[in-house]
């Protein structure tokens, strides 16, 4: 009898500590962010600015934020909202498309996400 509850206890420790590291694991996963092919995670908050590009990082929430930057080819509509005149004085509606695409090297990086963030890092060209 006293192998049997000796057992017991040891199977219960056994499942509490896989239950421990089940949760220790899915807590970590969900602050684990990954950047894709085509972009770059712009984290800053505590520890500065960083660029992660190609591969993960952590992120810890209400300490840092993270923002996703496409490296993409973009294209937007670039049309006036009236009518241009000649020299002439006659009226021409243009029609055009921009495209644009962010270089992948830190600096270019981090002033692309200033200039298209909402909210745009100040502090991030340190």
């Amino acid at each position: 009898m006293p192998e049997m509850s000796r057992m017991v206890e040891i199977w219960i420790f056994a499942g509490l500590g896989v239950m421990v590291l089940l949760f220790l694991m899915s807590g970590m996963a969900r602050l684990y962010r990954k950047a894709g092919p085509h972009e770059a995670l712009i984290v800053y908050g505590l520890g500065g600015t960083r660029v992660v590009q190609g591969h993960g990082t952590l992120v810890l929430p209400m300490v840092q934020i993270c923002r996703d930057l496409s490296l993409e080819l973009m294209s937007f509509d670039v049309a006036p909202q009236q009518d241009l005149y000649t020299k002439q004085g006659v009226a021409v509606t243009v029609e055009a498309v921009a495209q644009i695409k962010v270089k992948s090297d830190r600096e270019s990086v981090l002033t692309a996400a200033e200039q298209f963030s909402p909210r745009a890092i100040r502090s991030a060209k340190r």
